[in-house]
């Protein structure tokens, strides 16, 4: 698991799996918050982000961390019994980092925003997320008991990762090659929701995921079939 500095740029990737030929494409978002050695960055990289209302430095997260927080998922998603609440779970931990992600701008030098542990909550688009997210959930018990001196960007991180490896075949979809720790969070991240891509047309997602975030299509397709894990409620998904 790799950390690195202030200045550069860290990747966290979601693999999409063909179950038929076992052959994996790895899909890379691009965080903002930065984070190589900077006599190794190339000078192409967008600038740091200046983290407007960062509240906590990121701890190291070393392999026997990663993994004690996927163990803890899966004590989680064992103390859940009905089918429906455990699809849930499983969906909305996945939602919550990308919904987080999704809002990064490659084109605004100023506040890119990215993997910072920060959401509109009151924007539509996030519906049903506080459900995953909040002071009485087990996601945020979990955190708040075992793994608060994590920022809370790299914590969302490996949750999610965690969900994709145990949801995947004979759980063979493990990210912690792609897992870079070092991302800073902040509390207010204004008009992030805005930088979702809508439901509108396909443009949307040509928007979003390769002008703004910087991504290929086959990246963006395997971003899209995130929405075949959990389950379709008008209360949370519209």
């Amino acid at each position: 698991i790799t950390s690195h500095d202030s200045t550069g740029r860290s990747h966290d990737s979601i693999t999409s799996n063909d179950s038929t030929s076992g052959s994996h494409d790895s899909v890379t978002s691009h965080d903002s918050i930065t984070s190589h050695d900077s006599t190794d960055s190339p000078s192409t990289l967008p600038p740091p982000n200046p983290r407007h209302g960062s509240t906590k430095n990121p701890s190291c997260v070393d392999t026997a961390r990663y993994y004690a927080i996927d163990t803890d998922i899966a004590a989680i998603v064992s103390r859940i019994d009905d089918d429906k609440d455990r699809s849930h779970f499983y969906g909305g931990v996945l939602r919550l980092a990308a919904h987080d992600f999704m809002d990064y701008d490659q084109n605004d030098s100023l506040d890119p925003m990215g993997m910072d542990g920060c959401l509109d909550w009151n924007s539509l688009s996030n519906a049903g997320l506080s459900s995953i997210w909040n002071e009485h959930s087990d996601l945020h018990k979990l955190y708040d008991e075992k793994h608060s001196d994590l920022s809370r960007a790299d914590f969302w991180v490996m949750a999610a990762n965690a969900v994709v490896r145990q949801t995947s075949i004979g759980g063979g979809l493990d990210l912690i090659d792609t897992f870079y720790w070092g991302r800073e969070e902040r509390d207010e991240c204004p008009g992030s929701a805005n930088r979702l891509p809508t439901t509108a047309n396909c443009r949307q997602v040509e928007g979003v995921f390769l002008e703004r975030m910087g991504l290929e299509w086959k990246d963006a397709v395997a971003l899209l079939g995130a929405h075949t894990l959990g389950r379709g409620h008008i209360e949370f998904s519209g």
